[in-house]
């Protein structure tokens, strides 16, 4: 997995291979595309939890939904991106 391919990367001190390239950008290009396949408000929502670091009330606050609700939503994307990964 990714992970281990960073791993690697990291303990030989040295540049990645070409074949640890090659992993690395189709890797990036699955999670992108994966992203990009999720709806409006749920791109927003990751978006504000997890590259703004807003918490779950002041999302709800933006988009005009309780707490529990965002919450619901952040759990039941991120199975469905893990779903997607998977497939």
């Amino acid at each position: 997995d990714i992970q281990d391919i960073l791993s690697q990367v990291s303990e030989r001190g040295g540049p990645p291979s070409p074949l640890q390239v090659a992993i690395l950008s189709e890797t990036k290009r699955r999670h992108v595309d994966v992203l990009k396949s999720l709806k409006p408000r749920e791109q927003t929502i990751l978006s504000l939890y997890y590259v703004e670091e807003i918490n779950y009330r002041e999302i709800g606050e933006i988009m005009e939904l309780t707490e529990s609700r965002i919450c619901q939503i952040v759990r039941a994307t991120l199975q469905k991106l893990a779903k997607r990964m998977r497939d």
